[in-house]
């Protein structure tokens, strides 16, 4: 990355947002117009400030490593993904996550020019193939990079309704691709097919750790 994505931008006051927003309204009640109740029975303000706390924490992943800014590259060729990642990190992104839909993705290609020892990368996989990850865990042990695949069978069947190939060949490739070693992580759960079905936050949590379980 070139420059702190923050940085270029200056501070402004909890009083000239909430100014901007009544202009915005054009007379329209603020509490009507733009708080909303979660489902948890939460008031949602549309926007908040440091102002608004005492003191302000931190806060950082489950390794300690803050949390960093992500591109998602959703592209149709190789090449093309490959120039928007590179884009993207010329221009404020920190990671990247590359959405591949086919078996046949050059990775070679799709990497080539990102600084993998210090750019994490992590791999949204639209099919199941523990020989494609294999790839991928050759490719972070040359470059000591660090990659994430983000494999997901059961979201797969809960999205779709069926599983890529069958319940016991899926599982069969799961256990290959988890016993990978050069990969940060294999594994991921997408809660917002949860959200996505109604499900509240607490709801969100109980059904992805049982299926993470």
């Amino acid at each position: 990355m070139s420059k702190s994505l923050f940085n270029i931008f200056e501070d402004v006051s909890a009083k000239a947002w909430k100014q901007k927003i009544q202009s915005d309204l054009k007379g329209a009640d603020y509490n009507e117009t733009l708080i909303w109740n979660s489902l948890e029975g939460i008031d949602v303000k549309p926007f908040y400030h440091s102002e608004d706390f005492k003191t302000l924490t931190e806060i950082s992943n489950a390794k300690g490593s803050k949390w960093k800014i992500y591109e998602i590259i959703d592209e149709a060729t190789c090449a093309e993904a490959n120039k928007k990642a590179l884009f993207a990190l010329e221009h404020g992104a920190e990671s990247i996550r590359f959405v591949l839909k086919s078996k046949d993705s050059n990775l070679e290609t799709i990497l080539n020019g990102i600084n993998l020892p210090s750019t994490p990368v992590y791999f949204e996989l639209h099919f199941l193939s523990s020989e494609f990850v294999s790839k991928i865990d050759t490719i972070a042990k040359k470059h000591h990079a660090k990659f994430y695949v983000l494999t997901d069978i059961i979201g797969n069947l809960v999205k779709t309704g069926n599983w890529f190939s069958n319940l016991k060949d899926d599982h069969g490739e799961l256990e290959k691709i988890v016993s990978f070693t050069n990969i940060e992580s294999a594994l991921s759960i997408d809660l917002s097919l949860y959200q996505n079905s109604g499900a509240h936050v607490v709801q969100q949590l109980a059904y992805s750790l049982a299926q993470a379980n």
